[in-house]
């Protein structure tokens, strides 16, 4: 007759000097790391290039793409020895997009947009305290958008960010400022908080917000704010084009274009436009 086993206290390995006590925490964190590296470029990567793009050992890069091959976050080309983001990465992914219920909602105010100016139309969000792209329409035009779905941008480079801190107060900016900083991603870029706060005072009347080759050189963006029933930021809309097209003299147009779609988007949406207009109702802000 079998006896059965007597129970025993699991023994846990030795943590060595490359995996600590927290191994398990800083696998997931390195693997996680690889996705989003991954993520950065659709052409995909080779290992030895994936390893020096994420700061690890061959070795370990291979060991944890192996393990996530098996579960479809990542895949392997084999013609070109390149490794990319796999199918299971996405359907993670499309759920925060199903969270966001009013993506599908917003898709022809978004067609509507672009028909309107030609240009690629963009509906993002706050996440995380930076401005991620949920979904967007392609202009027709030959030179299209260069960011891209998924992607995220600092609020204060980017018009969708500065529309929704025009909605906020001096002190929650403030804070944001204090915790992101105010990156230089380009040349153009808003560094300085005072000048910040010039131009939100700016969107505060005109009612969108311009990026001018603030996150990139060339790219020009002219977004508004989406609102919640309670009268709160929900998203924002924007549209997208290069320079030479969104040009500074189309700037008024697209504005008044993206602003009276954003309200349309927020009716539809029933949200509330807010009955006064975020400057005078901010603490501390003065009446327009």
């Amino acid at each position: 007759m079998k006896r059965d086993a007597i129970p025993r206290k699991a023994i846990e390995p030795k943590p060595s000097a490359a995996e600590p006590r927290d191994g398990g925490v800083q696998s997931v964190d390195r693997a996680l790391h690889i996705i989003e590296t991954l993520a950065e470029d659709d052409e995909g990567y080779r290992l030895s290039d994936l390893a020096v793009r994420t700061g690890l050992s061959t070795s370990t890069v291979h060991r944890l793409l192996a393990t996530l091959e098996k579960r479809r976050f990542v895949q392997f080309d084999r013609t070109e020895s390149k490794w990319h983001v796999g199918a299971q990465s996405f359907s993670v992914g499309a759920t925060f997009t199903r969270r966001r219920n009013f993506t599908a909602q917003a898709m022809p105010y978004l067609r509507k947009l672009r028909d309107l100016t030609r240009e690629t139309a963009n509906l993002a969000v706050v996440d995380d305290e930076s401005i991620i792209v949920l979904t967007r329409v392609e202009s027709r035009e030959i030179m299209r958008s260069l960011t891209k779905v998924g992607g995220r941008v600092a609020m204060v480079a980017s018009g969708v960010g500065k529309a929704v801190l025009a909605t906020w107060s001096d002190d929650d900016v403030n804070a944001i400022i204090c915790r992101q900083g105010m990156p230089r991603l380009t040349e153009k870029s808003i560094v300085r908080p005072s000048d910040l706060f010039k131009e939100l005072e700016t969107i505060r009347r005109q009612g969108y917000a311009v990026d001018d080759e603030e996150a990139r050189i060339g790219l020009r963006c002219v977004a508004a704010v989406v609102y919640s029933d309670c009268s709160e930021p929900l998203a924002a809309i924007s549209v997208s084009g290069m320079t030479s097209r969104v040009t500074e003299e189309r700037v008024p147009a697209l504005g008044s274009a993206v602003r009276e779609v954003a309200a349309e988007l927020t009716a539809a949406l029933g949200g509330v436009m807010p009955k006064v207009r975020p400057a005078s109702a901010r603490p501390g802000g003065s009446p327009d």
